[in-house]
């Protein structure tokens, strides 16, 4: 048989040159089309990857200004509402930068009770600050702990890419479809080679699927992909580890299903819906879902418990509690402290446990001695001669007697000691020595009169 053929084609010039043409013309018309190419070599595919983090590496939070601005303010009957706006790091299309927020505070005007809201808002937003720089600390570090990276691109081409050819049976493991059909060459009815049948089958089966429409694929054997792909014969091992694609849906495919992942970085399960990035299998630190109202506060959550009353959200349902209030009668106790004088029984215990003073406030309606928080202010006279009597002239108020002061102005002459009240009057010396007003008259006859010289 072998030599029947041989010996057809070496006195048959014509078949050499007509094999030939065909094969010059089938590599001329695949050279010269551009879309012919583009079929073979498939689609291009430009995927990018991973997370660009040169920017939060780099930034100095300690002098990292967030610009925090109040824009509005606004109020009903219980409430203001004050919007505010800043400038924060967050991923933008798989980049570190800066971004902006937004967002509005609520002040009770209730909780305000006549507090100037003004300095209120600032405290708070001075958290907010505190809160927003200790978070991007902790993303930086967490950055560092992993390295510096950047965006990866990859491009892709579908069409021949993924083909396995069988060793024992040289048949392709995946039906492909010939972009270039095969044309069947003309037999004579007095056949030159002997063609046996199946060799260019007319129909689908489980060998050429490619032949195959949707109705015909599963029963041979094929599963009907549709497009590009028609009817292959496909399996996880081959997609994954073989072609490099990716399975899901119990479906082969050329590009990745991305799902959004955001940031978790106080690592309590729920994301930060500022911060997403989209990729193909779950990264570390970011989680699947935006549920977190706080993600530098791991016990701000929507599973945490809720504590009323506190203007924080900690269960993240948009509201803080409000604390049921149960008035209670309070009971006193019996204890003597600077918030219960009037429990201070003697002068030791107000002064040393109460911090008080202890004094007859009022001696004319003739009470007793009692603690009091402010000391009883006394007018005192100056005494600068030291007889115990003050000057009338010389008044001041102290809760206590001070040094050179009298509680009394009974002094008439300040400058001289032996004047007082308690001093002894010499009559008619002139001087009036007991401070009666007066200067007492000698009623002794025997006293001698004052000598007086006479020239």
């Amino acid at each position: 048989m072998f030599k029947k053929i041989t010996n057809f084609i070496k006195y048959h010039n014509s078949f050499i040159i007509i094999i030939a043409f065909v094969f010059v013309a089938s590599f001329s018309a695949l050279a010269a089309s551009d879309d012919l190419r583009d079929e073979i070599l498939g689609e291009e595919i430009v995927t990018k990857s991973g997370i660009d983090n040169s920017r939060i590496l780099n930034v100095d939070l300690e002098n990292f200004d967030l610009e925090m601005e109040i824009f509005k303010i606004e109020e009903d009957d219980e409430n203001y509402y004050l919007d505010y706006k800043y400038e924060t790091y967050g991923i933008q299309e798989n980049i570190w930068e800066i971004v902006p927020k937004q967002k509005k505070m609520k002040v009770s005007k209730k909780f305000l009770e006549g507090k100037d809201l003004g300095l209120y808002a600032i405290q708070e937003l001075s958290e907010v600050i505190d809160s927003e720089i200790a978070y991007l600390k902790k993303v930086q570090e967490k950055e560092n702990e992993k390295g510096e990276s950047k965006i990866t691109q990859e491009t892709k081409y579908e069409g021949l890419r993924g083909l396995v050819i069988n060793t024992k049976t040289k048949e392709l493991s995946v039906s492909y479809i010939p972009v270039v059909k095969p044309s069947q060459p003309e037999i004579s009815n007095t056949p030159i080679v002997d063609i046996s049948p199946g060799i260019m089958p007319e129909e689908c089966n489980s060998s050429y699927l490619y032949l195959c429409d949707e109705s015909g694929c599963e029963d041979a054997g094929g599963h009907w992909y549709g497009g590009e792909y028609g009817c292959m014969k496909m399996n996880k091992e081959l997609c994954v580890n073989i072609m490099e694609y990716y399975w899901y849906d119990n479906v082969c495919h050329n590009v990745c299903q991305e799902k959004t992942f955001y940031l978790d970085a106080d690592d309590d399960g729920f994301g930060d819906s500022s911060n997403a990035t989209t990729s193909c299998e779950k990264i570390d630190g970011y989680i699947d879902n935006r549920d977190d109202c706080n993600d530098s506060e791991a016990e701000i959550n929507p599973e945490a418990m809720e504590i009323c009353g506190n203007d924080i959200d900690e269960n993240c349902d948009g509201n803080d509690d409000v604390c049921e209030v149960v008035s209670e009668p309070k009971e006193s106790e019996d204890i003597c402290d600077s918030d219960h004088l009037d429990l201070c029984s003697n002068k030791n215990d107000c002064e040393t446990i109460g911090s008080g003073f202890w004094y007859i406030k009022d001696e004319d309606e003739d009470e007793d001695e009692a603690c009091y928080s402010a000391c009883q202010e006394k007018t005192f006279y100056l005494d600068a001669d030291d007889d115990g009597f003050g000057d009338s002239g010389n008044a001041t108020s102290f809760c206590e007697s001070p040094d050179d002061y009298a509680d009394n102005d009974d002094d008439c002459d300040d400058s001289d000691a032996e004047i007082n009240p308690d001093a002894d009057e010499i009559c008619d010396d002139g001087i009036d020595n007991n401070c009666d007003g007066v200067d007492g008259v000698c009623d002794n006859p025997n006293v001698p009169a004052k000598n007086f010289s006479t020239y």
